[in-house]
């Protein structure tokens, strides 16, 4: 997968890792840990320049979180609810999870920025339908995507030789992080 990844950034460049880290904010349907590191490399290679792809990752990252939260905002209740979710939006458990995510809602943002890699679209999509204040998703959001983007970009460009083995230990970190929390908040909803 890393070598397709480093294939559509050397044909496309910052156009490929804008689109790729726009739809992985706001889809989660791309990776965007690998292609921030392979910029790294490739930054180090002299192949991006360390500003413009800087810039442009950032772009990306922020530009969709903030529609995933906007949409999310704007219409996520409705159209969840039109599609089937009405039961699960009405239960007094997602009233909980909701609730604990209002209590926490800045750090929630902040933190799952960078600190767990993935959970950033559903955060988004939580942070919109709470109706978390958007002055406070946005300063969580930049402040967190700045600190993300520059992690990545620069264990890339610190560890380019090892790029390939450095991206398969940040997903498998980031997943068992991911499992860990996710066991802590089903945990702490059940003890209520």
């Amino acid at each position: 997968m890393l070598s397709k990844i480093l294939a559509i950034i050397i044909a496309y460049k910052y156009l490929a890792l804008f689109i790729i880290t726009f739809l992985a904010s706001l889809l989660n349907i791309t990776p965007a840990m690998p292609i921030l590191l392979v910029s790294g490399f490739l930054i180090r290679s002299k192949y991006l320049i360390a500003s413009i792809t800087w810039i442009v990752g950032y772009c990306g990252v922020v530009l969709g979180d903030l529609t995933a939260y906007f949409l999310s905002f704007c219409y996520g209740r409705d159209v969840l609810v039109k599609i089937g979710f009405r039961r699960m939006l009405n239960s007094p458990k997602f009233f909980k999870v909701e609730k604990i995510f209002n209590k926490h809602a800045s750090i929630t943002i902040f933190l799952s920025r960078f600190l767990v890699p993935g959970v950033g679209p559903v955060v988004n999509l939580m942070a919109g339908l709470s109706k978390t204040d958007y002055r406070k998703f946005i300063v969580c959001d930049l402040l967190g995507e700045a600190i993300f983007i520059s992690l990545l970009i620069g264990i890339g460009y610190l560890l380019a030789d090892q790029w390939r083995g450095v991206a398969n230990w940040l997903s498998i970190g980031s997943l068992v992080l991911l499992v860990i929390i996710i066991a802590m908040i089903i945990h702490y909803i059940w003890s209520k």
